[in-house]
């Protein structure tokens, strides 16, 4: 009877001791970026192998050192490796992977791992030839323009035109015309004159 007993609760024992052994030999066996890793390359897929087969629910999430989290453009998982490509490129920071997979056997599991990103600073082109001199030739344009008068010489309020020569023509007819009828009043009078003497003439005879 005693011996059924220990039997019994050795059995007991194993049972409870299979999840927590399983537990702990079901984990994460290699990522890329790996775990505590600097990377001074772009960072646009996230790769992760465990050490058991997967469920097709497993999943992760990646997050910066203020909690933000960058959204997975696509996710797969094969057998034992979890996969997931990122909507953009992680910019320079400390990043934290958060992976909770479903074994084999059913049972959850999720752990964290980090990683850092540090991308050298991008180098600035030396300007061309051309763009250099067209830099160069700027400062000479800005001062040409400070150097154009900002007001023209005032025109006259009354500008002189020269004398039409229809207008002198004009005189001149006038001038003409007038000194037509100047004569032909003397002539007149000079006739009247004449008329009025030979009528006085003529009467005195008569007498």
């Amino acid at each position: 009877m005693r011996r059924f007993n220990w039997i019994l609760l050795v059995m007991l024992v194993a049972m409870l001791l299979a999840p927590a052994s399983v537990w702990a030999h079901t984990g994460l066996k290699s990522s890329t970026p790996e775990n505590k890793q600097t990377v001074d390359t772009e960072v646009q897929e996230i790769v992760m192998t465990f050490n058991t087969g997967i469920e097709k629910a497993s999943s992760f999430t990646v997050k910066d050192a203020q909690g933000t989290e960058y959204p997975l453009a696509d996710k797969s998982v094969a057998s034992s490796k979890l996969t997931g490509k990122l909507e953009q490129a992680l910019p320079n920071g400390e990043y934290t992977v958060e992976w909770r997979i479903i074994g084999e056997d059913g049972h959850p599991i999720k752990g964290t791992f980090g990683f850092t990103v540090a991308l050298p600073p991008e180098e600035t082109p030396s300007p061309s030839p051309a763009e250099s001199a067209a830099e160069s030739a700027e400062p000479d344009t800005v001062q040409t323009e400070e150097e154009t008068p900002s007001r023209l010489p005032e025109a006259s309020s009354s500008p002189s035109l020269p004398a039409s020569p229809e207008a002198d023509d004009d005189a001149g007819a006038s001038a003409s015309l007038e000194t037509r009828s100047t004569a032909s009043n003397l002539l007149l009078i000079t006739a009247g004159v004449l008329v009025v003497a030979f009528v006085v003439l003529a009467l005195r005879k008569k007498k």
